[in-house]
This record gives structure tokens, sequence and C-alpha cells, in this order.
């Protein structure tokens, strides 16, 4: 029988022999669970004590983030890639800069870059869990690349803002998108469980307009504040986070339920992401933004440690990339490339009639992407447990 990953609605099921390994455990080693991963997802323990810290203009939580930006002095110059990050799921030019940086990133000489490119394109594929774990990987001792890139997390830049000293952003244009992300879970959170965890920003600028912003999460959902400090009233959009393994299934602008817009069915719809325009006033009170939480299993299979060595039917003959012969084209090939390079194993795009013909010699462990309830859900999930298990080598 061949070893298969499957999918039913809103479940990824794992069908292998009885008596085999389980792929995705192996190869998912440190993979977030429908909550998030207890340790893969966060920035490296190791930190350097707090220094000259711009805490000024940002508050993050004391944790792993948070001792790594108190390494970033309020002078300290910033440093960031020029690349601009693909996009991995429908461009194949992206899966090629993510299979050069993955190699990359464990030569001294290229290993900064290619971190950055990493990090990009984990935060454009929505990995947040892994693009803390690609900050974590620059370290304490690169404050340069740390201030210029947790800016892009946490308020939230849009690629193209520019950020001095410190961090700090340059006043953003009237309009401007914010899209803030949550910090990552503490070691100590349970799977599955909603943490509070709050961070702030002070003093960003939209035009003239000096305005602060506090994002945090609890068991009530998603809350924003931003408040007016100075200047003249403006407009600007912000778009909400949800954790791992949640939608946002209701969003509230200063305390108005917005409506999703015709042919919308509220009970299916997921706010994450969607950019909320709002006007930024002076007044004591902060305009508030809030989000209610619907949990979303996608219940994966268990991982053992990221150490644990890939299965012998993995290693000896490969994967199969399972995907309806109508959807295959040159986005799916190169990740294939990709992850023949990276993995060190053979790996290949196939059709699902190819998984199911009769022959002597056992086929590849396969990957069912064409019985996923959602595919790039799954092919996430997949780089996810990849990254995780080279991050570190």
């Amino acid at each position: 029988m061949l070893p298969a990953l499957r999918s039913a609605p809103r479940m990824i099921v794992a069908v292998l022999p009885l008596a085999g390994l389980l792929f995705a455990g192996l190869l998912f080693a440190g993979a977030l669970t429908a909550g998030g991963s207890a340790a893969a997802a966060h920035p490296q323990e190791t930190m350097a004590p707090a220094q000259d810290t711009p805490r000024g203009w940002l508050d993050l939580p004391e944790d792993p983030l948070g001792r790594l930006w108190a390494s970033v002095g309020a002078n300290t110059a910033p440093w960031r890639s020029t690349a601009v990050a693909g996009d991995l799921a429908g461009d194949a030019a992206a899966w090629e800069d993510w299979r050069r940086a993955m190699n990359e990133a464990h030569t001294s000489q290229t290993r900064r870059e290619a971190v950055s490119i990493l990090l990009g394109l984990a935060a454009r594929d929505g990995r947040m869990e892994d693009a803390y774990g690609w900050i974590g990987a620059f370290g304490a001792g690169d404050a340069p690349a740390l201030a210029g890139s947790i800016p892009y997390l946490f308020p939230g830049l849009a690629a193209g803002a520019q950020v001095g000293a410190g961090g700090r952003p340059q006043p953003l244009a009237k309009g401007a998108v914010l899209r803030p992300q949550l910090p990552p879970r503490s070691a100590a959170a349970l799977i599955g469980s909603i943490e509070n965890r709050q961070t702030t920003a002070r003093g960003l600028q939209v035009g003239g307009t000096t305005f602060d912003l506090m994002l945090k999460v609890d068991g009530a959902g998603v809350i924003a504040e931003l408040t007016h400090v100075a200047g003249d009233p403006t407009t600007l959009r912000v778009a909400l986070p949800a954790p791992a393994g949640y939608r946002l299934k209701s969003v509230y602008v200063d305390w108005e339920l917005q409506e999703p817009g015709d042919g919308v069915d509220p009970e299916e719809v997921d706010w994450s992401g969607t950019p909320l325009t709002v006007r930024l006033v002076p007044s004591e009170d902060p305009i508030s933004l809030f989000a209610r939480l619907d949990r979303q299993d996608i219940p994966l299979p268990t991982a053992p440690s990221v150490g644990a060595p890939l299965p012998g039917s993995i290693t000896g003959r490969g994967l199969l990339l399972v995907v309806p012969e109508e959807e295959q084209g040159p986005r799916w090939t190169a990740m294939a490339r990709a992850f023949t390079d990276v993995l060190g194993v053979p790996a290949r795009v196939a059709s699902p009639a190819e998984v199911f013909r009769e022959q002597a010699d056992p086929l590849p462990t396969a990957l069912r992407f064409d019985l996923a309830a959602d595919p790039e859900e799954l092919r996430r999930h997949v780089t996810h447990a990849i990254e995780v298990r080279f991050r570190d080598r």
C-alpha cells in the first residue's frame, strides 16, 4: 500500500501502513498544530542583555523576541535585504529564491542575506511562526538586521516603507496600510490556547499626524487601539491578524460592526488581513478595532523531535507531490526541485492516477495535495516543517 497524506473537509489525515513510519509526523518535525507550536516558532533563547534600547517607541513582551529587540540601540542603523519577496503560492521564481536561500543560510558569508530573504518569503506566505523563527536566526549579535526587520512585523510596515535609526518607522503616506502581527507564543503556552499578548508602538506618523498603536490578543479576541497624539485628523488602514488556527469571524471599528458585503456569508467570512479604514481625530479615547475569534481545527500528525531522521521510505524512494493534471505547472515543478535540493531526496510532481497504478516496485511517499481541503494550507505546513528542520542545522 502506498503511503499517502490525505485530507478530508477541515481535516488532514495521514494514511500509512501500520508497520511504516508516519511521513508527515517525521517531516513535520516541530510543525504547528491548529493553535501553534510550543517551541519551533520562537526566536532563539540565547539573547544579549538589555542595552540602550529604543523602548520609547516600541514595547515588546519580555520574551525571546523582546530580548532580541533589547540588543537594538536607539541609534542602530537598520539593515535589510533589497530583495523583493516573491509569492510561494503562485510564483516559480519564488521557489528558486527559497531553494537558494535555504542552502546559503548555512554559510557565514551569505547567511545574513539568505535569512532576510527567507524571512520575507515566510511573511508574505502568511507563515508568521517561520518569519519569527528567521528573526531569531539573526541572533542578538546582528542588531542592524533586527532593527531593519522587526518593524515590518510590528507595527507591520509595508515592504516599501522606510525605517530610520533604531528601526523607527519613517512617516507613512496618508491612507497607508499597517499589518501588525501578533508576537510569537511563549514556550509555556498550551497548544491550541489563546495566550494574552500585547505590543505597543509609539510616535508613529501619517503625514503630519502622530499616533500610537497597541495590539493585543486575549480570550475575548484581537484588539487594536489607535491613539491620536498630535496633528490634524487623518486616515489610515489597519489589517488585523488572526492567531494560528483561528479566523476573525466578525470585526468592529470603533464598536461598529462591519458588514462583509453582498454575496458573502457572514458565518464563513474571515476578516484576518482585511484592511479596515480608521479615521484618526483628536480625542481623549483611542479608536478601537475589535475582532472575535473562531477556532478552525485542522488536526495534524503528532511530530517527533526536530532531530529525528527522515524515514527510509523517503530517503530511499523520495516524494510525490500529487496534484491534479490541470493544476500542474511551473510553480509545482519548481517546488519539487527545491524540495529535492534542500531535503536531499528525489521529489517530483505526479498526477492522482499515478498513485493508484499497479506496479511491482513501491512508489515514493505521496503528499496528496489533490485531496487536501486547502492545498495551500498543506503546502505551507510542509514548507514550515522543512524550514524548522534545517533552520539550526
